[in-house]
């Protein structure tokens, strides 16, 4: 009997350590589980939170427009290879005289050119399909949306004003040409033409949402509107058309006849022809369903872009080293397409037209 009670203790004990052990496997699975579901509804609460920001922008723009006469210019602040340029004199507003600021303008013939002008690829060198896209800004929105431009207008003529007439948000009304309408008695209180009340900002700034940041802390120039994660909002223009039967004929008519003659940047819509041919430049870079120009009616007028990068941070423009560290990945050039995939599909899009 002392034999088998003994033997029944040692069975007992072996029970309870693999009781234990499945107990804790267990247990690790469900906290996994949990802290994927987490993860998941965190981005999906972030992605909400983005959505809404992005149509208040979006808002912003379209009142913007109904206040001014034309849509906010479209700041050149990026360099023709899609990389940000490095704080020039081209970059930003230049001071000295007028408070100008370099935009491209839909009415002049070279800013038509060049707000057409689709990005190509480098072939075996760089597959990024995006490479150089430059009809964006990470300027426009703080310029002209929120009025963030605190900058002296002329340290010597008026060293108390600043570019846009207003310090802190707000803003008096900008030209075409992307000048602000300062009015002539801040600048000399002699003038006897009394002041105007200025624009308030057009979207919020803060509670969760799009808020301002600078990029170079001794640069006020360098100040961006930014989703909660800092990552800078862009805003996209373009001009849809071509000319026939091309521009140089006497008869020439610009104009919109199939979809190949729109001018859409490939991060706002795009669309495949053929499955097996993807625009343009041949690569098998995917296009999601609300980014198809074939499914989505709302981008064959569209003009402008709101465009946020969505919970992961990432347009899917970004180099490939860039993507796959943030997406944890190994930055392999064969799974490029499917890396770029993942990193834009969560991205948050607002179209609209105007001029």
């Amino acid at each position: 009997m002392a034999t088998l009670r003994a033997h029944t203790r040692r069975a007992g004990s072996a029970f309870t350590v693999i009781e234990l052990i499945v107990s804790i496997a267990i247990i690790a699975l469900l906290l996994g589980i949990a802290v994927f579901g987490v993860h998941t509804l965190h981005n999906a609460a972030r992605g909400t939170v983005d959505l809404t920001m992005v149509n208040q922008i979006g808002t912003g723009v379209d009142k913007f427009e109904e206040a001014v006469g034309f849509l906010p210019p479209l700041v050149k602040d990026r360099l023709p290879t899609g990389l940000p340029r490095a704080l020039a004199q081209l970059t930003y507003p230049r001071t000295a005289t007028r408070n100008a600021i370099l935009v491209y303008e839909p009415d002049d013939q070279n800013d038509i050119d060049a707000l057409n002008t689709l990005p190509t690829s480098l072939g075996t060198i760089d597959t990024n399909p995006f490479l150089n896209e430059y009809r964006f800004s990470e300027s426009s929105l703080a310029f002209y949306l929120v009025g963030a431009l605190d900058v002296r207008y002329d340290e010597n003529r008026a060293p108390d004003v600043v570019i846009d007439g207003v310090k802190g948000p707000g803003l008096f009304k900008p030209n075409h040409d992307g000048e602000f309408g300062v009015p002539r008695k801040l600048l000399d209180p002699s003038d006897p033409k009394a002041v105007g009340a200025p624009m308030e900002s057009f979207v919020n700034i803060g509670g969760g949402g799009a808020k301002l940041a600078y990029p170079d802390q001794n640069e006020p120039r360098s100040v961006k509107l930014v989703d909660g994660r800092g990552v800078p909002i862009r805003y996209y223009r373009w001009v849809n058309g071509n000319w026939f039967p091309n521009q140089a004929a006497p008869n020439a008519k610009f104009e919109v006849r199939t979809l190949a003659d729109l001018k859409v940047p490939r991060l706002v819509g795009r669309f495949t022809p053929d499955v097996s041919q993807p625009i343009a430049d041949q690569t098998t870079f995917p296009t999601p369903a609300d980014r198809d120009i074939r499914q989505n009616p709302a981008l064959r007028s569209a003009t402008w872009a709101i465009v946020a990068a969505g919970p992961n941070g990432l347009f899917g423009d970004e180099s490939l080293t860039v993507i796959a560290q943030a997406l944890g990945k190994p930055n392999d050039a064969a799974q490029e397409a499917k890396l770029r995939s993942e990193a834009e599909k969560d991205n948050i899009v607002r179209v609209g037209d105007g001029k």
